[in-house]
């Protein structure tokens, strides 16, 4: 990453000198230079340069994210999900999609922390484009050598903000702290820190029926971020 704000102090002065001596005098007039001899330069011992101490080199070293300790979650965990009264959904059938996506979040970020895809799990909570995208994902990072890692993190609500009776859009209010991101899964060493902040992921739940089934079940169909941030409407 590129260090803002660090220039040549020296190339700055010699360029300021240049200018200086540029605009100064004016029309035919003379300016002479003199040079002074130099006075002879007594020989010296040089003497030991001063032992570094190591306190001030630990304080200019670059911050690193604080590591994820072991006994922290592999993902950020879900807030307890419970209908809105204040909404015209009835609480059963809200707690039933509230309970879905939850089924569908701890699916999904199990495979990206793990590496591994339980597709037999999956496919119980994902359907179409959703199932493709989380398959593909770990497959790229199973090729990466890495798992993500976002104990860290933190999901502050989760909110139904459309319902068409088949179908829901759910919004995820998050923040990413400073240690989630792509860790390499032999070393467990950061690779690639995520961006941090706050922001919103919607989710599309439908009614689907798979062949093989008796009756339909809320999936993820699709989820991406949200244009806006935080937690609105």
């Amino acid at each position: 990453m590129p260090v803002v704000g660090r220039g040549s102090t020296t190339a700055t002065l010699v360029a300021l000198a240049v200018m200086m001596v540029g605009c100064s005098g004016g029309g035919d007039d003379t300016i002479e230079a003199s040079v002074a001899t130099p006075e002879p330069i007594e020989e010296r011992t040089p003497s030991e340069p001063p032992e570094a101490d190591p306190s001030e080199a630990e304080e200019e070293a670059d911050p690193s994210p604080p590591p994820i300790g072991d006994d922290e979650p592999l993902y950020a965990p879900l807030p307890e999900l419970t209908p809105d009264p204040d909404n015209d959904i009835p609480d059963d059938l809200e707690q039933l999609i509230l309970d879905a996506y939850a089924d569908a979040y701890n699916n999904e970020f199990t495979a990206y922390s793990t590496g591994e895809l339980d597709e037999e799990a999956l496919r119980r909570t994902h359907a179409f484009q959703a199932f493709d995208d989380v398959a593909v994902t770990v497959e790229e990072m199973q090729a990466s050598g890495v798992v993500e890692r976002s104990g860290d993190s933190a999901v502050s609500r989760v909110f139904v903000r459309d319902f068409q009776g088949g179908s829901a859009v759910l919004r995820e209010c998050f923040t990413i702290g400073p240690a989630t991101g792509d860790y390499d899964r032999t070393s467990g060493e950061l690779v690639t820190a995520a961006e941090q902040g706050e922001f919103a992921r919607d989710w599309l739940l439908e009614l689907v029926q798979l062949p093989q089934e008796e009756n339909g079940s809320y999936r993820v169909v699709d989820a991406a971020r949200a244009e806006t941030t935080g937690c609105t409407q």
